[in-house]
């Protein structure tokens, strides 16, 4: 048996985006094919958390999910379905997010989606495992948060890193 050795290309970034302070709702996308252990459940959660404490978040999934979600509000969640990853930038420029989070709750060992976000120079909020936190060494904001975090505390850890990167700093 032969094989080639072949290591993941090097990234260059995009300028950082910033998030303007002149909104009506953050728009949070979220990213990928998600499962359960990719975080759908949890973005389920989140978006009836939203919708239950009146927070000003709209979440839009760049891909497809396990399941359909069971929303209190449908107005603040949007899902694109499938993508091809040539057609990935141009989502992003239709759906224009502020940033993105990455919900997942179970270790990756690459993740080709976070190289998508990262190298749009969008902010990013990921989980402290896999992937995400060895990847951690980006010149773009973003934010650690435990895996297991509550809607509560994402809430929280979103209201400030949005904050910390906005323009109106």
């Amino acid at each position: 048996i032969s094989f080639n050795i072949k290591p993941h290309e090097v990234l260059t970034f995009s300028k950082s985006r910033r998030i303007p302070y002149n909104f009506n709702k953050i728009r949070i996308g979220i990213i990928g094919a998600l499962s359960k252990e990719k975080g759908f459940d949890l973005l389920e959660t989140m978006i009836n958390y939203t919708h239950d404490n009146n927070l000003s978040y709209e979440f839009i999934l760049f891909g497809n999910s396990y399941r359909e979600p069971i929303l209190k509000d449908h107005t603040i969640y949007t899902c694109t379905g499938p993508y091809s990853d040539d057609e990935v930038s141009r989502l992003f420029n239709i759906h224009k997010p502020h940033l993105f989070w990455f919900p997942a709750c179970w270790p990756e060992t690459y993740s080709y989606t976070f190289s998508h976000v990262i190298s749009n120079g969008f902010p990013v909020i990921y989980p402290d495992i896999g992937a995400f936190k060895e990847r951690a060494n980006i010149n773009i904001p973003n934010k650690i948060i435990p895996w297991d975090s509550s809607p509560d505390v994402i809430h929280r850890e979103l209201d400030s890193f949005i904050a910390k990167i906005s323009n109106n700093n």
